[in-house]
């Protein structure tokens, strides 16, 4: 396992037993997708935020290594790019982010999964995208 992803798999499961025992962060964690707790953060942060936090709430599942590392293939990429691949639960974890913060002025990346006929899905999506103009 690479240190990085032995890294953020800790920080993880310590986010996540802190969740399960702190009333206080439990409740910061799920109001942070409300308009006043948004506001007093950057957009990145928000979405890594609503990211991280889907791991949370199961705490019977186990946080692998590769989970760690498609949180961090997800975190970025669906902040600042249009459209983004991803492998696994990482598609799931994505769009619960979406609906949170749906309607509160934060989009995230149109994300597609690599499984089934996604990388498809996916490449018809760019080729959508490449024929429309784009605004100047």
């Amino acid at each position: 396992m690479s240190l990085l992803a032995e890294e953020i798999q800790g920080r993880l499961d310590l986010l996540r037993a802190t969740y399960r025992t702190d009333k206080g962060f439990r409740r910061d964690v799920d109001n942070a997708h409300r308009r006043e707790a948004l506001a007093a953060t950057t957009r990145t942060m928000a979405i890594v935020r609503q990211l991280a936090a889907t791991f949370f709430p199961d705490h019977r599942r186990t946080i692998k290594p590769n989970d760690a590392i498609d949180f961090l293939h997800t975190a970025i990429p669906i902040t600042y790019c249009d459209v983004v691949l991803v492998d696994g639960d990482a598609l799931d974890r994505a769009e619960r982010v979406r609906r949170k913060l749906a309607g509160k002025g934060i989009t995230i990346a149109t994300v597609f999964s690599g499984r089934g006929n996604g990388v498809s899905r996916f490449l018809a999506h760019l080729e959508r995208q490449k024929a429309r103009p784009r605004p100047r």
